[in-house]
């Protein structure tokens, strides 16, 4: 877990943010790690994609704020539990709107997701940058950043 003054620091050197597509997919794994507490390669490697059944889904608490809801897989390389365990509902963790906009998880999230190229079978969440953008057939002003690898 890295320390907010670590964040703040990575923050201010450009490691993350939004400005390119590698920077971003870098962002969107480390706020999702840090706000839904994923931990373990494999609850990484598992993420689908919207459209695929995602584990990560979009909602609003009842103060109306908007949140990103993780709903784990039953069984997880770190949640094995055996057969008494197969019975039990999956774990959820939230992930709530920040005050700060350019560190937001549910805006990066958003963003994203919005970037990824549409269609195909691959349900994996995170996908290779690209090393040109290409339009998106179905709205002239979107750029699509993200492709299957």
């Amino acid at each position: 877990m890295a320390l907010k003054s670590d964040e703040d620091k990575m923050w201010e050197e450009g490691v993350l943010g939004e400005i390119h597509p590698h920077q971003l997919c870098d962002t969107v794994l480390f706020l999702l790690g840090m706000n839904l507490a994923l931990h373990g390669g494999e609850e990484y490697k598992k993420l689908h994609r919207p459209g695929f059944n995602p584990q990560i889904t979009i909602g609003t608490d009842s103060d109306g704020q908007h949140c990103l809801i993780f709903q784990e897989d039953q069984r997880t390389k770190t949640n094995q539990g055996g057969l008494d365990r197969c019975e039990l509902a999956p774990h959820q963790t939230f992930g709530f709107e920040n005050v700060n906009k350019e560190c937001c998880p549910v805006r990066l999230y958003k963003k994203y997701c919005s970037l990824l190229l549409k269609g195909g079978t691959k349900c994996d969440f995170y996908l290779h940058p690209m090393a040109k953008p290409l339009k998106n057939r179905s709205r002239d002003l979107e750029m699509v950043y993200f492709e299957f690898g």
